[in-house]
């Protein structure tokens, strides 16, 4: 148990973080696909909607 925690770390260690502004970066381009996506597919929906109810 005790090798396999001094293993982690020392992978841990060996890991290139990103920096803070790529974080922030990265997260605010996921916000605005999920925002874009959620609108779309809601858009998508309703009018799948309305065709539906003025078929049947």
């Amino acid at each position: 148990m005790f090798r396999f925690i001094k293993d982690s770390i020392l992978e841990l260690k060996k890991v290139t973080w990103p920096k803070y502004n790529e974080v922030v970066g990265n997260g605010k381009q996921v916000f605005w696909l999920v925002l874009f996506v959620s609108i779309f597919l809601g858009i998508v929906d309703y009018l799948m909607f309305l065709v539906v109810t003025y078929v049947f």
